[in-house]
Parts: structure tokens; sequence; C-alpha cells
């Protein structure tokens, strides 16, 4: 009954239009989406968007309890069918202090990592799941000093408290910094970026408008 009252909710917001239509977005990092939320505001700025910062489980439990209507994630999420579009695809490089020993390096395997300590985010989200999964496949765990908001995480290297795995577009964001970026020798080294939604739910007008608007901000080529 609570998801058919849902149902006709957005019904009724659908026969009102797209200018006072209502969006809920999970995303597990909300720096991707800055530029999309803003072309998003300026085409409808009669849409509510309500954002929320979700690691991948807390993103399907919500698609599962239908508390969001489409998410955006950097890993596989786990759960019923879904559908999903990727989005873009970046390398994930290693952030050291300029005073580093791998400062002005190429490239780097992870058996020169192993004694390291490493700025990272909370457990579950997408870099920590990487960083787990490399050290794991060199069969040991990394050494982890500081874990958190991932914003946080270039000042905290640049400080030379650390290093830390980051996606290639954090390049932008530490032009100010003393940090330095090296490859890691890993073919699983790279972040996908994917919006995911529930292909049996009842979207909104509002929020296939949204996603749809994901998919031209980030795949424009294949959208013209």
């Amino acid at each position: 009954m609570l998801i058919e009252l849902g149902d006709a909710r957005r019904d009724l917001a659908d026969a009102v239009g797209l200018g006072h239509g209502t969006v809920v977005v999970a995303s597990e990092t909300l720096l991707t989406l800055t530029q999309l939320f803003a072309e998003v505001r300026a085409e409808h700025p009669g849409m509510r968007v309500r954002l929320l910062q979700s690691n991948a489980d807390e993103m399907a439990q919500q698609l599962r309890a239908r508390d969001i209507d489409v998410c955006f994630a950097s890993q596989p999420l786990a759960g019923p069918a879904l559908s999903a579009i990727e989005l873009s695809r970046e390398d994930v490089l290693l952030a050291v202090p300029n005073t580093h020993f791998l400062a002005g390096r190429g490239h780097v395997g992870i058996g020169e990592l192993l004694d390291e300590p490493f700025v990272t985010s909370g457990p579950g989200h997408w870099s920590r799941v990487l960083l787990d999964k490399l050290f794991a496949e060199a069969g040991t765990r990394p050494t982890i000093i500081c874990e958190g908001d991932e914003a946080a995480a270039l000042e905290m290297i640049g400080a030379g408290n650390g290093i830390g795995l980051v996606p290639a577009t954090a390049h932008r964001a530490a032009d100010d910094l003393p940090v330095a970026f090296v490859r890691l020798d890993s073919p699983q080294c790279f972040r996908a970026l994917t919006t995911v939604w529930r292909p049996d739910a009842s979207l909104s007008v509002a929020a296939r408008r949204f996603r749809d608007l994901a998919v031209e901000h980030f795949l424009p080529a294949a959208t013209a």
C-alpha cells in the first residue's frame, strides 16, 4: 500500500510537470556530481533534488527500500536486478607528498607500498574497496593511518601524513598542493562511474529526466 501511495504521488507530480518534480539521488562521492547539479538547476530551476552521500551497500539498500530514485556508484551494487549505465571510466593514481621517495616515478608496484601509511576513505567506499583488493592480491593488508572524508585526503597527503589512491581527475584539485601522482602497475586501478536504478520501480518524469541529463552530461558523444 505504501508503494502504491508513493506511485500515486509521483503520478500527481508528473501531471504538474518537470518544474515541480522531486528526485532523490545517492552518490558515493559528491565531487563527481558538482557540475551536473549546476546544469540540472539551470535547466530545471523548479526541480527539487535531494542528494545523499552513501556507500555501495547503503545505496543497494536504499534502492531496495525505494528510498532513492537513482544513484551514482563507482563499484558494482549487490541486490535485486538493477539497470545501470556506465557514465565514465578513469585511472586511479597513487598520490604522494612531493618529498616522498616515489615522487617523480612514472609507476610503482604494490610490493613497494607494503610498509607505507595510507590516507583513505572509510570501509565500503570505492577507494577503500579498491585499496583493500589490491593489497589482498599481494597477500597482505594496507597500513591505514587515517580514514575519513575523501575530499580531505589530498590535503592530508600534501601535509606529509601518508599516501593514498585518488581518481585521475584529482589532478585539478591538487594544483596548489605539494602532491605528486604515480601510476600503479595494476590493470584494476581504475574507477568506473555508473548510474543505477531499479527497472521495476515507477520513476517520476523528473527522476527520468535527471537520469537522462546525467547520461547527456557524461556521454555527450553517445547522446548527440
